[in-house]
């Protein structure tokens, strides 16, 4: 993806010097971002009111694929539910919830958007583990994933276990995470087949 500099100044938030930075990082679904770099997006700092900016500029719609593993199909977005519902089951892993985004907005507001499903995603057994270890781990319980309509294709993205146990900083967890994280990349991957 291509990036280019950016004014500060462009940002309501800016200060009253133009500043230009570049950064490489897409972000987040959205054509202009003020970060600060803890999020992993630009050096060397650029400060305004003693907090550490980066301006980023870009035409892109990918989230920061440090915290979401994300995948592409030309399948539908049913297709892709089913595809995965039997990739997750084949390694111990269950759908304890499938929000239907799309029709409760319809429903609650009247509002059509494309099709939208949050997924909890779980397999029991490396649950108890983690609630064995640490109580407060549900807060990053179930797994979340996602299966969206974005104009002729369909995106699934995993919210990576890893980077949600970095969150709460359960260091002891980090492996339990990281073998959890490698088999519902696998199940994302199988889902696209």
């Amino acid at each position: 993806m291509s990036i280019g500099p950016t004014l500060l100044s462009d940002f309501s938030i800016a200060p009253p010097l133009p500043i230009y930075r570049f950064c490489n990082e897409p972000l987040i679904r959205s054509k202009y971002i003020v970060s600060h770099l803890n999020q992993s997006c630009c050096s060397p700092a650029v400060t305004y009111a003693n907090m550490p900016l980066c301006a980023c500029f870009f035409e892109g719609k990918k989230m920061n694929t440090q915290v979401a593993y994300i995948k592409e199909t030309s399948k539908t977005v049913q297709q892709t539910l089913e595809t995965l519902t039997e990739a997750l089951k084949q390694r111990s892993f269950g759908i304890l919830s499938n929000i239907n985004v799309s029709k409760i907005i319809k429903e609650k507001t009247g509002n059509t958007i494309d099709d939208y499903l949050i997924l909890d995603v779980c397999n029991p057994k490396d649950a108890n583990n983690a609630l064995s270890l640490h109580k407060e781990v549900g807060l990053a319980l179930p797994c979340k994933i996602i299966i969206y309509k974005d104009k002729d294709k369909t995106v699934i993205s995993l919210f990576r276990p890893t980077e949600s146990i970095k969150t709460l900083g359960f260091s002891d967890l980090k492996e339990l995470a990281q073998d959890v994280e490698h088999h519902l990349k696998e199940a994302v991957d199988a889902a696209l087949e």
